[in-house]
């Protein structure tokens, strides 16, 4: 029997050039994260930051200095690609993946996001699946409204 849960894949077009597209949401998160319901600070939350690199962390900063962890940095291949070990909470659960793809099309670029390894939060899968599903989809339509409008 196959426990694999299915991946939750969400994707955007965006009118800007597929070098902008991967540098504004890798390294200008904090232009167009949804803090005020996707942060660990919330109304404190100041920018996202993720090292470029393989290796590197992805982090929360508070206005007031303080760091929260949200995941690693697995992969790195600008413009087209990068994968994260994708945990922004305090939890014991393990990381769950989040792989971002990018595209040049004739008008700009197409952004994929793939979040997969359900399977490793055991009963809490699910419920976070589903949550992701839906959380992805205004999350993906900020960073359009953002990125179409630099």
């Amino acid at each position: 029997m196959d426990d694999t849960i299915a991946p939750v894949v969400r994707a955007i077009d965006v009118n800007v050039p597929i070098e902008k597209a991967f540098r504004v949401f890798t390294q200008e998160m904090g232009s167009w994260w949804p803090f005020q319901s996707h942060s660990i600070f919330l109304e404190r939350a100041e920018a996202v930051v993720i090292e470029a690199r393989a290796g590197g962390r992805v982090i929360e900063r508070s206005k007031d200095g303080h760091e929260a962890s949200w995941g690693e940095v697995l992969v790195y291949e600008p413009p087209e690609r990068f994968v994260l070990a994708w945990k922004p909470n305090s939890t014991p659960l393990p990381p769950t993946t989040v792989e971002v793809r990018f595209t040049a099309t004739g008008s700009g670029t197409h952004v994929e996001l793939i979040h997969t390894g359900w399977e490793v939060l055991g009963d809490e899968a699910e419920e976070a699946r589903r949550s992701y599903s839906e959380g992805w989809i205004p999350t993906l339509e900020s960073y359009a409204a953002v990125v179409d409008a630099m």
